[in-house]
């Protein structure tokens, strides 16, 4: 039982993560950016609660029923209430799941402990048994995990791969084996349709089934995971809620949380109350309950809105992620009458598209470099971090820092002051620090803690496809090989201080010539099914806890070191290391002309980095600590089972990778980019190896002489 709800609890975690993130990639149908209808909140109530009770939850106008001790609760939803229990635990039964009925009658999946046996059965307001019928015999694990009362009064239930259809008087009349991975959600998609979202290895599938006929009607697959809410094929995109149209495959806009005033990480649950009235459900900070707010169209008082919002100033935000900013800029203006936090977006374009990508770049920076510029900086780069501040467009903060009553030096990890100032000032200070590090398995590295290109390329041309593997073409993994092995070994072939490039030489052509030689595979199993079949790998691994380590020597059936990247061999004393990077970082544009305003929305906003994280390190001192002990001793859980508890070891590596890791600023990123791109043509076999040597050392000697 406890493994169950560490693993629900899981999911769950991972639901909500993906709740906050599931607008960074773009797909043909994402949400068209419109005007939506003015919301605000109509009433609200706290209710103590815990929001693990929230995923087997059903909600009305008043009420909130859930699965606690076995039973299902009933609690009014207003302050101070006590809950009754609607539907009192049997004896020898579990209460797998349930949903309400319109009427108010209970439908609850059963099983008898004793004969093992599942029943789908429905009860009235006072208990008893409306009518009952038996799920059709299945393996012992077999667990219904969601059920839904169809717009056709039909009941449908789920377990992860079957979906039962039952009629409204509780005669089974179809079970599918839906194709595909998890079930994950049941939507009633009207019409009698019903729609079942699914887990797969990448993002989501969405299947609309015929109640009637168990036909299937439409299947969807979508690249990103959403956080689907109940009632409709919601979700939330940044900080708008969307709502999913199947039959016309297009995303509509339907309310700004922000201008609603609503933390779209914290909501839990939503449900839609009829014609443009929503009840959400948001967790209180501190784990003190569940704070209930109806939503409601307010368009008769759009105008008064307006009005008032023409007296508060704004300050704007330029920035390409700015669903990560919504939780702070809710909290600002809810503290402010005097100022109004807005975004200016620039992460309108697919990702994957690298010229529309440059082209949205180039647009941020001129909207920086403009006489409109913006009083905020959301910095999505170190490369830019330096850049900008080289360029004046950054405040220093130094002054306002040493000043502050939020944030003191003592209370960050000493190296982020030293990462992060530019000639001795500070223009911001990061909340997240993420750790890339580059393991090898430990009985390949002969004792070295250190290796250079030569040690690297010697390791590949015995283990070829060590870097190989999820489909990836054989042209793209020795791109990957090229970049990694310059990552900083690029500094043997670029003198830094006199602006000079020697790549046209022999010692590059030969790291060309051989990794062009490797003998590799286009493999479509991933790294970890690789390594499970006893091949050897390299991973690349970005660390967010301990665990993440434990997972890849697991898989590997062996210790790994994390060795780092090459270094050239021809630079003095250099020796290979693992990678530090720095994100959700803002700084105050120096032309602001509102900057103690900015300074008091950028000072809460870094106090983020003091707050532990369930998923990144902080780079407070006590959070970063907490989360690097957190997994020592304790079980890993998986989709594959429980894996062994991390070891003080394992932690101490990754300590290690930490404090001996070096900052990387991106100062290399424009020349690797160029290099890849030039090289992709040699080992695709279109340019001949004198003819791309020439090419790349003239673009890296012209990129050297235009920036200094």
């Amino acid at each position: 039982m406890r493994t169950e709800k560490i693993l629900c609890a899981g999911l769950f975690i991972l639901m909500m993560a993906g709740l906050v993130s599931c607008g960074n990639a773009m797909e043909a149908n994402q949400v068209p950016q419109e005007p939506v209808d003015s919301y605000r909140v109509e009433r609200e109530a706290v209710v103590d609660l815990d929001e693990m009770s929230l995923p087997e939850c059903y909600v009305t106008e008043r009420h909130i029923y859930y699965i606690e001790e076995n039973g299902i609760w009933m609690r009014e939803l207003a302050q101070d209430t006590e809950p009754v229990c609607v539907c009192p635990p049997a004896e020898n039964e579990i209460l797998l799941t349930f949903t309400m009925t319109g009427a108010g009658n209970v439908i609850a999946a059963v099983r008898d402990r004793e004969q093992g046996r599942t029943w789908l059965r429905k009860t009235d307001q006072k208990g008893e048994v409306i009518w009952e019928s038996e799920f059709p015999e299945r393996q012992e694990d077999f667990h219904i995990s969601h059920i839904l009362e169809g717009s056709d009064g039909r009941i449908y239930a789920a377990s992860s791969q079957e979906l039962f259809l039952w009629s409204m008087l509780g005669k089974l009349e179809r079970c599918l084996t839906v194709r595909g991975e998890l079930i994950q959600q049941l939507a009633d998609v009207g019409e009698g349709r019903l729609a079942v979202l699914q887990y797969r290895q990448k993002g989501q599938t969405l299947t609309v089934y015929q109640g009637a006929d168990g036909k299937e009607v439409l299947q969807k697959d979508f690249r990103t995971g959403r956080q689907w809410f109940d009632g409709g094929l919601y979700y939330p995109a940044d900080s708008v809620l969307a709502q999913y149209h199947w039959d016309s495959d297009s995303s509509q806009p339907v309310l700004d949380f922000t201008d609603c005033g609503v933390i779209v990480s914290d909501i839990r649950l939503l449900r839609p109350l009829g014609e443009k009235r929503f009840l959400i459900g948001c967790a209180e900070e501190g784990g003190e309950g569940i704070r209930f707010a109806w939503l409601t169209s307010d368009e008769e008082g759009r105008g008064e809105t307006g009005k008032e919002e023409k007296n508060r100033t704004q300050l704007v935000i330029a920035t390409f992620n700015p669903q990560n900013l919504q939780a702070s800029i809710v909290r600002f203006n809810r503290s402010q009458e005097e100022y109004e936090m807005i975004t200016k977006d620039f992460g309108t374009v697919d990702t994957e598209d690298l010229y529309a990508y440059i082209g949205e770049l180039d647009r941020f920076n001129a909207c920086i470099s403009s006489a409109g510029a913006p009083d905020l900086i959301d910095i999505n780069g170190t490369g830019d971090y330096h850049d900008y501040a080289d360029r004046g467009y950054l405040l220093d903060l130094t002054d306002y820092i040493r000043e502050s009553g939020k944030i003191r030096r003592d209370d960050i990890l000493p190296r982020v002051w030293e990462d992060m100032a530019v000639d001795g000032k500070l223009y911001t200070v990061p909340r997240v620090i993420q750790i890339t590090a580059l393991a090898c398995p430990t009985e390949l590295l002969d004792g070295k803690t250190s290796w250079t290109i030569e040690d690297y390329l010697e390791l590949l041309e015995r283990y070829p496809n060590a870097l190989s593997g999820n489909g990836a073409s054989v042209e793209r993994v020795k791109k990957d090989i090229l970049r990694k092995a310059l990552y900083d070994g690029i500094n043997g072939f670029v003198d830094w201080e006199e602006g000079k490039a020697f790549l046209d030489g022999e010692e590059f052509r030969s790291l060309l010539r051989r990794i062009e030689a490797l003998e590799i595979e286009e493999i479509s199993l991933s790294r970890k099914e690789m390594a499970r079949e006893g091949e050897t790998v390299f991973w690349e691994l970005y660390l967010h806890r301990v665990n993440e380590l434990l997972q890849a020597e697991y898989y590997s059936g062996q210790e790994l070191t994390l060795i780092g990247f090459p270094v050239s061999g021809g630079v003095e004393g250099e020796r290979s290391r693992n990678h530090i990077s720095y994100s959700e970082m803002l700084g105050i544009h120096s032309a602001s002309g509102e900057k103690e305003a900015a300074w008091e929305y950028v000072e809460e906003y870094m106090t983020g980095a003091l707050q532990k994280s369930d998923f990144l390190f902080r780079t407070g001192k006590e959070a970063f600590e907490e989360r690097m002990r957190e997994d020592v001793g304790v079980e890993t859980f998986t989709l594959d089972g429980p894996l062994p508890p991390s070891t003080q070891e394992e932690a101490d590596k990754v300590r290690k990778a930490f404090e001996e890791g070096i900052y990387y600023s991106a100062q290399n990123k424009p020349l690797l980019d160029i290099i890849e791109e030039e090289a992709g043509a040699y080992f695709g076999g279109d340019r001949e190896l004198d003819d791309v040597v020439k090419i790349i050392q003239s673009r890296i000697q012209v990129y050297l002489n235009e920036n200094g």
